[in-house]
């Protein structure tokens, strides 16, 4: 076995812990949420959506996508949608939210 001083164990444990932690950094600001912070974009985004379309409880879902160019994605389904017979026209929409302010910055709407 070999004798290794303090300092050689401190440089072979920091190289370990540098990669860990390397690793688990991800790509820059495509990090998923947290489950709380999630709930509060969740929120964030019904509140948009009773503030700007006036859609009645239960006439809309909204669905965690993933996150993209720093912005965490939503889709929001109006449920009329789904069952609509014609092609266009469509109520749904995507909100990104920008982490840091918890505000939806952009809208995409769905065809």
């Amino acid at each position: 076995m070999k004798n290794l001083s303090g300092i050689a164990i401190l440089r072979k444990l920091t190289g370990v812990v540098a990669i860990v932690f390397i690793t688990s950094l991800g790509g820059a600001g495509d990090a998923h949420p947290t489950e709380q912070a999630e709930n509060e974009f969740v929120e964030a985004v019904h509140d948009y959506v009773r503030q700007t379309r006036n859609w009645p409880e239960g006439s809309f879902r909204i669905i965690p996508q993933d996150s993209r160019d720093g912005m965490h994605i939503f889709s929001v389904i109006y449920l009329a949608d789904e069952t609509a017979l014609q092609i266009g026209g469509s109520e749904s929409f995507e909100a990104h939210i920008a982490p840091g302010s918890g505000r939806i910055e952009k809208e995409l709407r769905y065809q």
